[in-house]
């Protein structure tokens, strides 16, 4: 049996259809998949524990990086989208320097998309007010749509199904696009074919959906 992990800030979405792919070309093998953070999981695919791990890194800096106990495999790069409930009947897009006297939501102080957020920010000169603090994908998308708080969520999440009721903050031109990295992490060596397949199966199911017209539109709303 093979030992998979995923963090649990990844998209619900991605995992299922590729592990339903992979059952129906290999019937005989077994994935066990293990829901932790990139920061746990690392250190259980140095120990064996997890044989793949599919991690995020917000910041260039951020761990996973490749060394002698690691083999990094970067799948795609994942936009972040800065969001807001969306108001019925608004005649224009909202623009950034509407949600500065906002709230915010986004990740507890120390991690990676609180991080990057406070970066962002500070590149830009403006500082948002994080009042609201999850973990959870779902839970941030549920506060931003009852109006509660403006936040940065992953795109592919958004026109998975999960973007009704928010709409795109326009920020000023200038200003760069945010992402992530989405990344396979293993052990040197220790791939099997399997593990192979599945790693090509994600690294086409992240190129799918970022080109995706459903994504294209949601960059250009």
């Amino acid at each position: 049996m093979r030992r998979e992990g995923r963090t649990s800030t990844q998209r619900d979405d991605l995992l299922p259809p590729v592990l339903s792919t992979l059952r129906d070309r290999r019937p005989g093998p077994r994935i066990r998949v293990v829901v932790v953070e990139t920061d746990e999981g690392v250190p259980r695919v140095r120990s064996g524990d997890l044989d793949l791990l599919v991690a995020y890194r917000c910041l260039p800096e951020d761990p996973p990086a490749p060394s002698e106990a690691l083999t990094i495999t970067v799948l795609g790069r994942e936009p972040l989208v800065l969001v807001a409930g969306a108001e019925p009947g608004r005649r224009r897009p909202l623009e950034l320097a509407e949600c500065l006297e906002r709230e915010w939501v986004s990740g507890h102080a120390h991690n990676p998309d609180r991080r990057l957020l406070h970066r962002w920010a500070g590149e830009l000169g403006i500082a948002p007010q994080v009042t609201l603090e999850t973990e959870d994908l779902h839970s941030m998308l549920a506060m931003i749509r009852a109006g509660l708080a403006v936040g940065l969520i992953p795109a592919t999440l958004l026109v998975a199904g999960h973007g009704a009721g928010v709409e795109r903050v326009v920020p000023p031109p200038e200003v760069e696009p945010l992402h992530r990295e989405i990344l396979a992490v293993s052990r040197p060596g220790a791939r099997v074919p399997i593990m192979d397949e599945l790693v090509t199966l994600l690294a086409s199911a992240v190129e799918g959906a970022q080109s995706s017209e459903d994504f294209m539109v949601m960059r250009t709303l």
